[in-house]
């Protein structure tokens, strides 16, 4: 009869997201690299994946494992995960998780609507092995390209920090557009160069 599966594991394969789970976790072992993870996370209960006898304690923990949280993991992550590459720690943790029937939910840090398209099929796999994949909330599609582009919203543009400016295809450009576009250093994207 095998062990009763105890253990949760909340894995960081990127500590840009380390930082927000302090104090949040209290019943997993933590699963990342010490010189990456903020002192508060340290503690007792975290396993420090550049120390080898950790990597196999942490692989034979795979059986016992209920359930695992992935924290934001970058997107050759998911490649390897649905490619079942071993070159990668977290990706081969991930997939031996998947394997073994524990719950495993990755917080993507991305919006469903924002995939990129080469992620989608990845992504896809790996829901269809058994992940729940956890999105962002999705960002309002972007307001449709303008068909008349005036100095003032290429001012807006530039106030916004952005550098481009996208006109719709045939879009009217105001001649005093394309001034301030040249002023500020805006680049007026499918401006063919007609006058309106």
């Amino acid at each position: 009869m095998s062990a009763p599966r105890t253990i949760h594991l909340v894995l960081i394969p990127d500590y840009l997201t380390a930082g927000g789970l302090t104090g949040q976790i209290t019943d997993a072992y933590l699963v990342g690299d010490v010189n990456r993870i903020p002192g508060e996370l340290r503690t007792d209960r975290f396993l420090d994946v550049n120390d080898p006898a950790i990597r196999r304690t942490v692989m034979q923990m795979v059986p016992k494992v209920l359930r695992a949280s992935v924290m934001t993991p970058s997107p050759a992550f998911y490649r390897r995960v649905a490619e079942l590459r071993d070159d990668c720690f977290f990706a081969d943790l991930t997939a031996r998780l998947l394997m073994s029937g524990a719950e495993v939910t990755i917080r993507s840090g991305l919006a469903q609507n924002r995939v990129p398209k080469r992620l989608k099929t990845c992504l896809r796999q790996i829901a269809e092995d058994g992940a729940h994949i956890v999105y962002l909330p999705e960002e309002p599609s972007a307001r449709s390209a303008p068909t008349l582009v005036t100095a003032a919203e290429v001012a807006a543009c530039y106030r916004q920090g952005k550098r481009e400016l996208e006109a719709a295809p045939g879009a009217i450009i105001t001649p005093y557009a394309r001034d301030e576009a040249k002023e500020l250093g805006v680049t007026i994207l499918n401006d063919k160069g007609g006058s309106p």
